[in-house]
């Protein structure tokens, strides 16, 4: 075995553990969001609202240190489903950033909507 080789085949089995987890933490989500809607965060910055076994994902951004608010969430961010693509309603709209303010309030967390 190569230098090379042996380095992916360690990268490999430090990082596989890591991308199955997080896989399986998503199909958790999908099945949980048949019976309640679920939201997650997702990346860096933005939420995941899980409802119905499809989601869709809001933008938002952390904000620094010095600042009084830690997230922003941003509402005239476009949001589609992700099995047919379609365009959220204005209603469905309104109950995800509702849904994505009250897991913002449980964790305690200081944010605004842009």
């Amino acid at each position: 075995m190569t230098f090379r080789s042996a380095v992916w085949h360690i990268m490999d089995c430090i990082f596989k553990p890591l991308f199955l987890l997080g896989f399986l933490l998503e199909q958790r989500a999908i099945r949980r969001s048949f019976v309640i809607p679920v939201v997650r965060c997702y990346q860096k910055d933005g939420f995941r609202y899980y409802e119905n076994g499809r989601w869709t994902t809001v933008a938002g951004e952390l904000m620094s240190a010095h600042s009084d608010v830690q997230r922003v969430i941003y509402r005239q961010c476009p949001l589609k489903w992700n099995d047919k693509d379609e365009t959220l309603t204005a209603a469905e709209r309104e109950k995800v950033f509702q849904k994505v303010a009250e897991h913002l309030n449980r964790s305690g967390i200081k944010w605004k909507f842009n």
